[in-house]
């Protein structure tokens, strides 16, 4: 048995989270700069064709204009999976049920 992929998968993830909590650093003391406290999160300023509260360029799917199985996936679904590439999924369910939560 090899455990190359093993580690190759420990590196990738390691090196993964060590460049998100940089980032994150990073975006704190540009926030801390700027004259913000820790308690105000600087706002994200999306493109014009981007929505601010799906952080892409489709709008909220609204569960009223779902089908039933759409409607189920739906509140399945955590409220922190409608912004980015969760609240995309909604407009497939098919697609959607393919992809873990």
């Amino acid at each position: 048995m090899t455990f190359k992929p093993w580690i190759a998968l420990l590196l990738v993830s390691g090196t993964s989270l060590a460049v998100g909590q940089a980032l994150t650093s990073l975006a704190a003391q540009s926030a801390a700069s700027a004259g913000a406290t820790s308690a105000q999160a600087p706002a994200a300023t999306f493109p014009k064709d981007v929505y601010a509260n799906t952080g892409n360029r489709l709008p909220v799917v609204k569960r009223e204009d779902l089908d039933d199985a759409g409607k189920k996936l739906f509140d399945s679904r955590g409220a922190a999976d409608f912004f980015g590439p969760g609240g995309i999924r909604l407009y497939s369910p098919p697609v959607a049920e393919q992809c873990p939560a």
